[in-house]
């Protein structure tokens, strides 16, 4: 089990997906957003759905205990697409057993989570709204409500990370965008990052 006693949600959807490349892992489909109620749907419910965890976590969001499911896939070095390793991860985050984050992260064609980071910059705290940064980064890979967001507001997650070459000498690149909004629905804060070479 991995403990972390700082953000977990999107950190673990990136980390443990590349641990585990070299196993591929049971497939899986993304679920759909009306499958998954935030605040609602229960782990217990999530562990019927898709069996047990490929890795479990805990941590610490806003000084409340978080537990989170991983789910990951790899096709494996024979799937190989333009170079990319095709790997997908789901992360359930649960706070009393309930749902309360998720974030799904794919490098295959069929489902990528890759976006256009360099639309961020458009995105204006205090004025755009939740409508708007969809129309400008697209569909969220990701979702959360507190405790792994602000009280009384939400999150919005992209994340995309792509691994290429060999077992022992792998190239990993991955961005994480992470966006709060208020109770209205307007975007108070926006974090990005990212790491390694495309």
């Amino acid at each position: 089990m991995v403990r972390s006693k700082r953000g977990i949600g999107l950190a673990i959807a990136v980390t443990v997906l590349f641990v585990c490349l070299s196993c591929a892992g049971k497939d899986f489909v993304r679920p759909t957003e009306v499958s998954l109620v935030l605040g609602k749907t229960t782990m217990q419910e999530i562990r019927r759905q898709f069996g047990e965890p490929r890795q479990e976590a805990s941590g610490i969001e806003n000084g409340e205990a978080i537990k989170t499911f991983v789910y990951t896939y790899a096709a494996g070095a024979g799937g190989l697409v333009g170079g990319v390793i095709p790997a997908r991860a789901m992360v359930y985050s649960f706070y009393n057993d309930v749902l309360v984050a998720y974030q799904f992260n794919s490098s295959f064609l069929e489902d990528s989570t890759d976006f256009n980071e360099a639309k961020i910059n458009q995105i204006k705290k205090g004025t755009t709204r939740e409508g708007e940064v969809i129309d400008l980064i697209g569909k969220p890979s990701g979702r959360g409500i507190y405790p792994t967001a602000d009280q009384d507001g939400k999150t919005l997650g992209y994340t995309y990370t792509e691994t290429r070459g060999p077992t022992f000498s792998m190239k990993m690149y991955q961005k994480i965008l992470r966006i709060n909004l208020n109770r209205d629905g307007i975007v108070t804060n926006v974090k990005f990052s990212s790491s390694g070479t495309r």
